[in-house]
Parts: C-alpha cells; sequence; structure tokens
C-alpha cells in the first residue's frame, strides 16, 4: 500500500471518528449543563439556573429537558403564563412527554384554569404513573372538589413516589378535617413542622388562586382581582397540537389510567372505576394475562411492576365480574430502557445521568408552600356553603401553630357570620348571678390537676354539688380523661385560656390565639361544644381583653368571693366566714391547684348544705327567668371583685 493510499484511509476514519467525538463531546456538555443548572435551581438561583438551561437548550435543540428546567424556572420566578409555551415545546420533543405534562398542569393550577390542570395532569400519569408532582397536585383538586376517596388514593401514591411527607401529611390532615376526624387531623398537624416544612426544593411563593361555588355547585379556580399573573403576557409561540387519547371504557367500566397506546414505564398505576354500576363482586387487572389485583374495594387499582418486563407492547385486560361481565382491554408501550419517547428515535445520552437530571427537573416542579395555597383553597372552597366547617378548620389550624396569626383574619369573620362574635358593648360580665332562692356557683380555677381534682370531684358528689371548673388549656391537653370526669359528674367546663398567661401583658392577636387555643382543646376533651366562660388569669381585665373576648363569642366570669382570702383561717372558720358573706347569687373562687381549696372544701360543703344552700353551674346562676344573662355592673373591674395573682 502506498503511502498516499495510508493517508487517504488514515482521512477517511478520521472523517468517521471526529465527528462521532465531537457528538459524544456535545452530549457530555449537555447533560454537565443541565447538571450545573439544576443545582442552581435546587439552590433558589433560578435566574442563574435559566441561563444554564437557555445554553443547554442550544446545545441539543431537539431535547425536552432544557425546555423542562426553563419551564420551571418561569414558574419559580411567577410568570406561569410564560412557563406554559416552554412546557408545550418540550411536547414536541421526542422525550419527557409526561413531564411536560406535568408542567403543564402545574401551570394549569398557578393561571386558575382547572380544567387544564386536570386534563394535563392526567395525561402526564396515563404516560408515568411515577411522578409524585402530578400525583400530589392530582390529590389537592381531588380535595377541593370533595372527592376524599380519590385523594386519599392519590396521596398514598405521591407519598410512595418521594414527595415529602410533610406536603402529604399536611393534605391528609386537611382530608381528616373535611371527614369530621378532628383527633387524626389534630395527631397530623401537630406532628408537622411548618416553619421547616418550606424549605423544600421548588417554587417559593404561593399559589394565588381563590375558589368560588360555580352553577350546579361545582367547584372552579379565578385569579383574584389585582393578581400580577393577570398582567403577565405569554411570549409568542406557536402552538403545538398534541392528540389527546381517550380512557377505555366499556358501559359502566372506565380504566383511567394509563391511556390506549401510552408509553409507560417502571412501576406503572393501572386504574378502573365503575360508573353507576353496584352489580359486580369484584374488579380484576391483568398484564399480558398475568393477574396483577382481584379487589371489591373502590378505587380499584393495581400497580404493574414492569422493570424485569420487555420493551415494547403490553396487553393490559381489566374486568368487573358479578351477576354480569364487563371486559376493557388495550395495548400500553413498555419503554424501560430508554426515557419514556412519544417517538421511536433513540436516546442518544447516558440513561442513568438523564433519568436521574428528569427526576430532578421533575422534583423542582413541587411546590415550595404548599400548606398556605392548600388551606386557602380548602377555605375558600367551605366558605360559601359550610362555614361551620371553615370555622372549625381555622380553629384547628391556629392551634396547631399559635404563631399563625394572619388566621385570624379568616376566622374572625367566620365567628360573625355564624353568630359566635359577642358585641363587646352589651357583653355579660358576670360577678354575681341573679338572686332567685339560694343559689351560689362554686368556680374552681386552673387544672385539671390529678390528685386535686378527683378528691374535688368526689366531696361534690357526695353533697350533691354541681360546679363550674374554668381549666386551661394546657393542662386538659394533658389530661383529658379529668375534663370527661369533670362534666361526667354533672359539672360545667370553662375556659382559663390556654396558657395561664396574663391577657393583659398580650397583643390582642395573641390573646385571641390564646382563646381559641383553650377551646379547640376543651372541646376535643369533652366531645361537644363547651360553655363560653372564660376567667382572664389573675382576674386582669381592661376593654381591650374585653373586646378580644367579644370577638371569640367569650363571657368573662369574675367573682365576689375569693375564698383564698381566708387562709389565715382554720378551714371549719374560713368556712363559716364565707358562708356569712354569701348572697343570694354569690360566685365563689376556688382553685383547682395547689391553694387551700382541698382543705377547705369539705368544711365548706357543710356548712352550705347545713344552711340550706344549693350549689349550681355558672349556667344556671348567670341566666334569668327570661333565659338572657346577667350583664354585670360597673362593665370593666367589677365593684368589690378581690383579684387574685397571676401564676
Amino acid at each position: 500500500m502506498t503511502s498516499k493510499m495510508h493517508v487517504a484511509v488514515l482521512l477517511t476514519i478520521l472523517a468517521v471518528l471526529l465527528p462521532s467525538a465531537a457528538q459524544a463531546q456535545a452530549r457530555s456538555d449537555l447533560l454537565d449543563r443541565m447538571g450545573a443548572a439544576v443545582g442552581l435551581a435546587e439552590s433558589g438561583h433560578w435566574d442563574a439556573a435559566a441561563t444554564e438551561f437557555r445554553t443547554a437548550a442550544s446545545l441539543d435543540p431537539d431535547d425536552a429537558l432544557a425546555y423542562l428546567g426553563l419551564g420551571a424556572a418561569e414558574l419559580a420566578r411567577r410568570r406561569a403564563n410564560e412557563a406554559a409555551p416552554w412546557f408545550r415545546r418540550a411536547l414536541a420533543c421526542e422525550r419527557a412527554d409526561a413531564s411536560a405534562w406535568t408542567g403543564l398542569g402545574l401551570c394549569g393550577v398557578c393561571l386558575g384554569d382547572v380544567q387544564q390542570a386536570e386534563e394535563a395532569l392526567g395525561q402526564a400519569l396515563a404516560r408515568d404513573a411515577t411522578i409524585g408532582t402530578a400525583l400530589f397536585y392530582r390529590a389537592v383538586l381531588a380535595l377541593t372538589r370533595g372527592d376524599q376517596v380519590r385523594a386519599a388514593d392519590l396521596l398514598s401514591l405521591a407519598r410512595a413516589q418521594g414527595v415529602a411527607p410533610a406536603l402529604t401529611d399536611y393534605v391528609e390532615a386537611l382530608r381528616q378535617l373535611a371527614l369530621g376526624r378532628q383527633e387524626r387531623a389534630t395527631e397530623l398537624l401537630r406532628s408537622l413542622q411548618p416553619k421547616t416544612a418550606a424549605q423544600g426544593k421548588g417554587l417559593p411563593w404561593a399559589l394565588p388562586l381563590e375558589l368560588r361555588a360555580a352553577d350546579g355547585g361545582a367547584v372552579v379556580f379565578s385569579l383574584p382581582t389585582g393578581s400580577a399573573l393577570t398582567t403577565q403576557v405569554a411570549p409568542a409561540a406557536a402552538p403545538v397540537s398534541v392528540e389527546v387519547d381517550k380512557p377505555s371504557s366499556n358501559g359502566p367500566l372506565i380504566v383511567e389510567q394509563p391511556l390506549p397506546n401510552a408509553v409507560v414505564s417502571g412501576k406503572v398505576t393501572i386504574r378502573a372505576q365503575l360508573v353507576g354500576a353496584r352489580d359486580f363482586d369484584y374488579v380484576a387487572i391483568s398484564v399480558d394475562g398475568r393477574v396483577q389485583a382481584i379487589t371489591n374495594r373502590e378505587p380499584y387499582f393495581a400497580v404493574w411492576d414492569s422493570v424485569n418486563a420487555a420493551d415494547g407492547p403490553h396487553q393490559i385486560t381489566v374486568r368487573a365480574v358479578g351477576a354480569r361481565e364487563v371486559m376493557v382491554q388495550f395495548v400500553a408501550n413498555l419503554r424501560n430502557r430508554t426515557v419514556a419517547m412519544a417517538a421511536g428515535r433513540a436516546n442518544p445520552y447516558d440513561p442513568t445521568r438523564y433519568r436521574d437530571l428528569t427526576n430532578r427537573v421533575n422534583g423542582l416542579l413541587i411546590h415550595r408552600l404548599p400548606p398556605t395555597s392548600i388551606e386557602k383553597m380548602l377555605l375558600d372552597a367551605l366558605e360559601p356553603t359550610q362555614p361551620q366547617a371553615a370555622t372549625d378548620l381555622c380553629e384547628r389550624l391556629l392551634a396547631a401553630d399559635p404563631a399563625r396569626v394572619d388566621l385570624l383574619r379568616r376566622l374572625l369573620p367566620l365567628y360573625q357570620r355564624t353568630a359566635v362574635s359577642l358585641n363587646p358593648n352589651t357583653l355579660p360580665e358576670p360577678h354575681e348571678g341573679f338572686r332567685t332562692g339560694k343559689r351560689v356557683c362554686l368556680t374552681f380555677d386552673d387544672g385539671p390537676r390529678p390528685g386535686v381534682t378527683e378528691p374535688i370531684l368526689a366531696l361534690l358528689a357526695q353533697y350533691g354539688v354541681k360546679g363550674t371548673f374554668l381549666v386551661t388549656g394546657v393542662m386538659s391537653e394533658r389530661y383529658p380523661e379529668l375534663v370527661r370526669a369533670i362534666a361526667a359528674g354533672g359539672n360545667e367546663v370553662g375556659s382559663h385560656t390556654y396558657s395561664h398567661f396574663r391577657l393583659d401583658t398580650l397583643s390582642p392577636e395573641q390573646q385571641m390565639v390564646e382563646m381559641v387555643r383553650a377551646k379547640v382543646v376543651i372541646d376535643d376533651a369533652l366531645g361537644h361544644a363547651s360553655p363560653r366562660f372564660m376567667r382572664p388569669p389573675g382576674g386582669h381585665y381592661n376593654p381591650q381583653i374585653k373586646r378580644s373576648l367579644a370577638a371569640v363569642g367569650y363571657w368573662p366570669v369574675f367573682w365576689n368571693i375569693n375564698c383564698g382570702s381566708y387562709t389565715q383561717n382554720e378551714p371549719d372558720a374560713a368556712a363559716a366566714a364565707i358562708v356569712k358573706r354569701l348572697t343570694d347569687g354569690s360566685i365563689l373562687l376556688l382553685h383547682n391547684g395547689t391553694d387551700n381549696t382541698l382543705a377547705l372544701l369539705p368544711h365548706l360543703l357543710r356548712r352550705l348544705t347545713e344552711a340550706g344552700w344549693r350549689g349550681v353551674g355558672l349556667t344556671d346562676i348567670t341566666t334569668g327567668p327570661d333565659g338572657q344573662p346577667r350583664r354585670g355592673s360597673p362593665a370593666i373591674a367589677p365593684a368589690g371583685v378581690e383579684t387574685h395573682g397571676a401564676k
């Protein structure tokens, strides 16, 4: 072979190898750029991330991954209507169509287009049932329209796909509240760390959503007036037409996912429903003739682990069996060895790195602050037709996180609407009751306290006397069984605030939070609403406390005889002096704590009984023959009231 021939062969080889090397370098550059961009986005540096995403997109204009990142960056910068064209551009590419549908679904949520959101998220899950972001937001949408079973199913799947427990548990708590399961909801809310839940990756803003009832009772999204989103102009972009497959169906049997001919991978959820039919015993779900699940409980679904199955078409069969049998059969296309594609070109990139980057880009779409937006969505849905349910939700959210004083802006109008709030100008402030036949009221502040509450209850029962226990929220939370024991003995339970702080040292918002927290805890312990009596700790009271009490619907209750003033006397002598001072309607101040009450009480009850006095609850003594409450006079700091020191 001549030297010229050697040169020609060498040039030919180089001509083949050099482009391949250049292409390989370009592929590596794109993944490196994407890795850098995603890292910046995960750290919250969205402007720098967007620059890197644009550079990556220029390296391969036919690849979807960089467009997904650009869409996520626009969402993070509160430009949802500018994000949608990037996700549509990604749909026009050959890879990651499930991720693009997820992005479009989130755009629909942000822009208030619930129909777009539902359709796009459904398309995403039909193509890849493992996208936790799509599962999570579909669960939220199900919750806002009252579909609790579907919301629970989707939340469970989202949790299994790695969505942060702080997010899924929060939505589950709201779902439990909507079902009236307050104990479980409270347990979930208390287990959350609201201040740290916001530290996850994703969008650093709350969704500006409102919900309103539409004709026929449906719930739809609308943008708040003046929202920044309404002023954004979408960039010019040619619309991408994507044909949407319809779910397979046969009579009452509908297979919601996957869609016919969908491209699936990994763990594939096969979900069916029966519409308007109750004559079936079970639903069987099979793949290629092999049964994946037989279930008689809605929702009907199976998870097919396709990791070891061959790429290509697989036949899915769903049968509803009972007095009759209905079958749906269709084909889904499995793509595990390459990332799920909408067309046939092979993925030229390293599959492991590409899949990892795809998952990380999907993670950028999860909302960083969903609790605020989700609770707003649910409150807006409940307020028009279920104000009491909205009230309960606000109270429990505030009890779970007392720093959330912003919730008072929702709660106080609800109290007014449901006639809970009182008029501060006519607020009852009794320190004595009506004088109608030798009736007195024994009130016990603080507690409940083990070793003290039980002997007090036993003495009251022995003498047939009913009392009123003004308990603190913190002690009621610790000993709910004692609160129930108080009520079981026929006694009344009122409030002494949650923490026993001096109310005159707190802001108006903090005062009301103390009252609401105590209400939630005491009502939970009792299993029903408690009487709306509250004694301000230490008797400290002023016009602002009066307004706060009226706003949340409580009466302040004082006393005209402080039994703690007789600590220098022997118990029997103290009891005799107290009985000598009694007038019809007297309210006596005792304690469910560590003062002289336990030593004094047996002597006091004996002398009351001997003198013909009857011990009744606050409700009895403060309600007149006309059913109206005693007002108390003067309005602030009743004359003759003996305050006791704050503890």
